[in-house]
């Protein structure tokens, strides 16, 4: 009886210190990430937008997103307001990343099992994909943070006990999602599946009618900004087009990209065969017991609700997509969530076979290490533009990108060091005006900068043909200044 006892206090210490590790692990790995990333085009988009006077946040009367909601530019606004540092603007979403880490143990814990919610927790923790949304200044982290309390407390109001004060809760909570992001629909409709799913047979019932009138006011917080500036988002959907419809690869790489990021493909070309060869098998292995785990449904209603939060977002913007472009994994956040928990309860099924599931425990970390390790190469480094123009540029020189994806960065950092008169700098629309305007300075000795993506595809198609990428890139390498940031992004001076 002891040596029983023993053993069930050594499982319980050895599950805990592995609980423990995995949430030091994925704070430490957040906080690294956001001391060291430079503030990158989106980011930089919001913080533009949260400087507008408060009247144009709210009625939407700007261009850059105006497909979000506005309430994070209306939080941004005022918590600008202590610092601009690259830090300060990051620190809520850091703050809900780490939350989060919390929110999902308590979440698995109540839905399913205490094993399968420290397998939870030590994934999302280690997950690149996580990691790479954790500290971003944007409204991602904080609507996974909240979508995990809307998912935590309907799990609560399952249960039965209190069920007035949780459809409040559940109210408030899904109206505030809906104001910090449209994409909330997903977690919204996946939840609402699985209620109708599992009260088919009561649908006339009181509680059942209830449930459909609350969850009514909580889906008309969408409708209220669709109808208010509805049109000035359709109009303002430019950003979105270059997102094509979804086919077969595309939706395979979208389930590899909620396991290691976006960034999963550059492997072949940055590491060794034999460490690619592993990498990918690791993800086929990886996707084969998600897929497996989420398809086969089965009786519990816990893990049903998990399958739906995969299947139903994942269905319905492919539909969607056809129509109007919004295949696009940060759209889908709550899928990710879907794949996380699929993969900790099928790692979960496997933990009796202890080399298996050890050696697929520490093929997840190694895989995700590899890819986490490349978060900090090759980003563009906006410092280095101080000395640069302070030693090479010339006082009146003009300022030009081409194209202009990444000038709301430019301007952040310009902002921070002081570098440029905002009048001397120039934002094209169209790639090919931009390089009408250099090669003509070029030809009349007129001073000049140009801040050319090399990343970045034209949007132009015919213009693209008219001017292939490797001679646009051939002309400005004839610039006698020029300097390398990152990132793909160059500077070069006349």
């Amino acid at each position: 009886m002891k040596k029983t006892s023993l053993k069930k206090d050594f499982r319980e210490l050895y599950g805990n210190l592995f609980l423990y590790l995995s949430i030091s692990i994925g704070i430490i790995l957040r906080v690294i990430y956001l001391l060291k990333k430079p503030l990158e085009f989106d980011e930089a988009v919001v913080w533009k937008v949260a400087n507008l006077p408060l009247k144009d946040i709210v009625s939407g009367n700007f261009f850059e997103f105006r497909f979000h909601p506005p309430l994070l530019y209306l939080f941004i606004h005022y918590w600008k307001y202590i610092s601009e540092s690259e830090i300060w603007l990051r620190l809520p979403s850091l703050i809900a990343s780490v939350a989060s880490i919390f929110l999902l143990y308590i979440f698995l814990k109540n839905l399913l099992n205490k094993r399968i919610a420290t397998l939870g927790v030590f994934l999302y923790s280690t997950s690149t994909f996580a990691i790479q949304w954790s500290t971003q200044l944007r409204v991602y982290q904080m609507l996974f943070m909240v979508s995990l309390i809307y998912l935590l407390v309907y799990t609560q109001f399952l249960k039965g006990a209190k069920k007035n004060i949780y459809l409040f809760l559940l109210f408030a909570i899904g109206a505030l999602c809906f104001h910090l992001d449209y994409s909330f629909i997903w977690t919204f409709l996946a939840v609402n599946t699985h209620f109708i799913l599992l009260n088919i047979n009561k649908i006339l019932k009181k509680e059942t009618v209830r449930w459909l009138f609350v969850n009514l006011l909580i889906f008309s917080n969408l409708l209220f900004y669709i109808v208010k500036i509805g049109q000035t988002t359709i109009n303002s959907h430019s950003a979105l087009t270059a997102i094509s419809p979804p086919s077969l690869w595309t939706i395979v790489s979208l389930f590899f990209e909620f396991l290691f990021s976006d960034r999963w493909n550059s492997l072949w070309v940055q590491y060794s065969f034999y460490l690619s060869l592993f990498f990918f098998s690791t993800i086929i292995l990886f996707l084969y017991l998600v897929l497996k785990e989420s398809i086969i449904i089965g009786k519990d209603k816990n893990k049903l609700l998990i399958s739906l939060a995969i299947w139903v977002p994942l269905l319905i913007s492919i539909i969607v997509s056809q129509f109007y472009p919004i295949f696009v994994s940060k759209n889908l956040f709550v899928v990710s969530l879907g794949i996380i928990i699929c993969l900790a309860i099928s790692l979960e099924k496997l933990s009796k076979y202890k080399i298996v599931f050890s050696l697929l425990l520490l093929m997840w970390f190694i895989s995700n290490l590899s890819q986490i390790s490349q978060f900090y190469n090759n980003d563009p480094q906006w410092g280095k533009t101080v000395i640069f123009y302070k030693n090479e540029v010339t006082v009146d020189s003009k300022i030009l990108f081409l194209p202009a994806w990444f000038k709301e960065s430019f301007l952040y950092y310009n902002r921070k060091f002081n570098l440029i008169n905002f009048e001397k700098l120039m934002f094209t629309s169209f790639s090919k005006q931009t390089l009408n305007l250099t090669m003509g300075y070029k030809k009349s000795g007129i001073n000049h900068c140009v801040i050319y993506d090399t990343y970045r595809r034209f949007t132009e198609e015919n213009f693209y043909q008219t001017y292939p990428k490797r001679d646009v890139f051939s002309f400005f390498e004839t610039y006698p200044k020029k300097i390398y940031l990152g990132g793909g992004i160059r500077i070069y001076c006349l």
